[in-house]
């Protein structure tokens, strides 16, 4: 099974290390259909963007995903689901999981925030 990660388990991001027995498999992205939303912590939610977002995936097993079911609050603050990103350079469609945040301006999200295409 694969992993998309973004913001903090990225390389060379303090989450990282839930990724160490992980194998990279590179660097994907999503369709428009996801944008990413910066406000301290990032959320990647279901908005259309020009861009999509850009990831890192992993090869992962159950407990890594365990690990990281519980880092991310799973499923209480952020959700995992399964979604198709693409490889840009092979054109190769894989499909992976990823933590997604139900849109945070549906809680009354009031915090200084910024969009962008990768964290």
């Amino acid at each position: 099974m694969y992993l998309l990660a973004y913001g903090t388990l990225k390389r060379n991001r303090n989450n990282h290390e839930y990724l160490n027995n992980a194998t990279y498999m590179g660097n994907y992205y999503t369709s428009g259909d996801f944008t990413l939303i910066v406000s301290g912590l990032p959320f990647l939610v279901r908005r259309r963007s020009e861009r999509g977002v850009k990831g890192e995936v992993y090869k992962v097993n159950s407990d890594i995903l365990r690990q990281i079911d519980k880092l991310e609050g799973h499923p209480s603050l952020y959700r995992r689901e399964v979604i198709t990103v693409y490889n840009e350079d092979t054109k190769e469609l894989l499909e992976v999981y990823t933590y997604t945040h139900p849109d945070i301006f549906n809680h009354n999200f009031e915090y200084d925030y910024k969009t962008c295409y990768e964290y």
